[in-house]
C-alpha cells in the first residue's frame, strides 16, 4: 500500500501498529525476525493449528515499510512453512523497492 505523505495514517504507522497486533496475539513464538535490508521490517512464523477433522494450518507474516509504502505478506498452507521461505520473500519484495 501506498500512503499520501499528508495521510494522517502513514506508512510507518501502519507497519507498526500490523507488527504490534501479529506480536500480541500470542500466537507468533516470538516478537518477529528483523528483515535484512529494511530499518523497521519483521517477519512472524506462527505454530500449527491443528483442529479435528480438518487439514493443519500454517501462518507467516511478514510487515514492512519504506518510506510512504507498507508492504503486509501473508502465506497460508497445509504445509509447514519454513523460516526461510518468508525471509527469502520479505526481502525479495522489498529489494523491489
Amino acid at each position: 500500500m501506498q500512503y499520501r505523505p499528508d495521510s494522517r495514517l502513514g506508512a510507518f504507522e501502519h507497519t507498526t501498529e500490523q507488527q504490534r497486533i501479529a506480536a500480541s496475539e500470542g500466537k507468533s513464538a516470538s516478537l518477529g525476525h528483523e528483515v535484512k535490508g529494511s530499518t523497521n521490517g519483521r517477519y512472524y512464523i506462527y505454530p500449527v493449528h491443528r483442529e479435528a477433522g480438518y487439514l493443519d494450518a500454517y501462518e507467516a507474516r511478514a510487515f514492512i515499510q519504506r518510506g510512504d509504502i507498507a508492504i503486509t505478506i501473508l502465506m497460508y498452507d497445509t504445509h509447514k512453512i519454513a523460516e526461510s521461505e518468508i525471509r527469502s520473500l520479505a526481502e525479495r519484495q522489498l529489494g523491489r523497492l
